[in-house]
């Protein structure tokens, strides 16, 4: 198991390296015309989603007899990130160009979830949040266009896709719930996991009436999560020229992936031999019904939308102009 670990990290360190190969191979044509050529550098501060991630609408179902779960959608919470990058365009013409570049892209999605459940039994409340960061190396490939290459202000547009490289990622869950019986005994329960590299690290802790109780364990994973991506990006805006040679480009930018980049079989280990899948999310304790949430079948895409600041430096000599 040790073995398919290493292969499966050098596998990944080899489809980075050909990113880049491609990428400074890919240069040089970007030179030929130096006069022609422009570099920009950027910053862009992006608000990012993933998906719908589904939780039991009530975790008293059992006790009310109920043996049908029903899974809802948590509620998203803003998560804001951030991109950092720099681009190679060529002009093809005055007002027209293309670019190569690499970005460092965070993506992800916060999630929360409060449910409460009153029968003439019991009385139940849970809260369950869900956090997950992900980190990407963007290879853009885009075709841009200015309105005026001259003017102190001019409109500006680009357009084209992408393909990233998940370089790390984090995805914590945590849940507490509190279960009374009325006029009697009652329950709390929390439990929390974060699945981040290879690992998957799980606990949780209980008590009922006074007493308490604990348990964590760490596992690994044979099969990651989470994978990489291709989507297409748009952005649209005004550029700023500060002097002959250097401009203010600032873009309002949307990106959307087009692949799934949750693995739906990742699978996990704690003893070598028997994994279990991840997506099933099990931690639930309900029996074989309740186990299978949708969250194994429903897909998660990347996109982000942000405002994209840069700084670019025009090559062309006025002799060429």
């Amino acid at each position: 198991m040790k073995t398919k670990t290493n292969f499966n990290y050098n596998k990944k360190l080899i489809t980075e390296k050909k990113y880049l190969l491609i990428f400074f191979l890919l240069l040089p044509l970007f030179s030929f015309g130096q006069n022609n050529l422009s570099i920009e550098i950027f910053t862009q501060p992006q608000k990012t989603s993933l998906g719908a991630y589904y939780v039991p609408e009530s975790f008293s179902n059992p006790y009310a007899g109920n043996q049908d779960a029903k899974f809802v959608k948590s509620d998203k919470s803003l998560t804001l990130k951030f991109s950092l990058g720099g681009l190679v365009s060529y002009r093809l013409n005055e007002k027209m160009g293309v670019s190569l570049g690499m970005i460092y892209s965070g993506q992800g999605q916060n999630y929360k979830y409060d449910c409460s459940y009153t029968d003439m039994y019991y009385e139940d409340y849970a809260t369950i949040s869900k956090k997950v960061s992900l980190n990407y190396l963007f290879i853009p490939i885009t075709f841009n266009f200015i309105a005026n290459p001259e003017a102190k202000a001019s409109f500006i547009f680009s357009t084209g896709f992408y393909k990233g490289s998940l370089l790390g990622y984090k995805d914590e869950t945590n849940y507490h719930d509190y279960l009374q019986q009325i006029g009697g005994n009652h329950w709390d329960t929390w439990y929390s996991s974060t699945a981040q590299g290879e690992n998957y690290i799980y606990s949780k802790a209980s008590s009922f009436n006074g007493g308490s109780g604990s348990s964590s364990s760490n596992k690994v994973f044979v099969k990651k999560p989470y994978k990489g991506d291709f989507g297409f990006t748009l952005g649209t805006g005004f550029q700023f020229k500060l002097t002959d040679k250097i401009s203010m480009p600032i873009m309002v930018n949307y990106s959307i992936g087009f692949s799934n980049i949750k693995r739906s079989a990742s699978q996990y280990t704690s003893d070598g031999s028997n994994s279990d899948i991840y997506w099933r999310e099990d931690f639930w304790e309900y029996n074989s019904d309740y186990g299978h949430s949708p969250n194994q079948t429903k897909a998660f895409h990347n996109s982000a939308i942000g405002l994209r600041i840069g700084l670019k430096i025009n090559l062309q000599s006025k002799s060429n102009k």
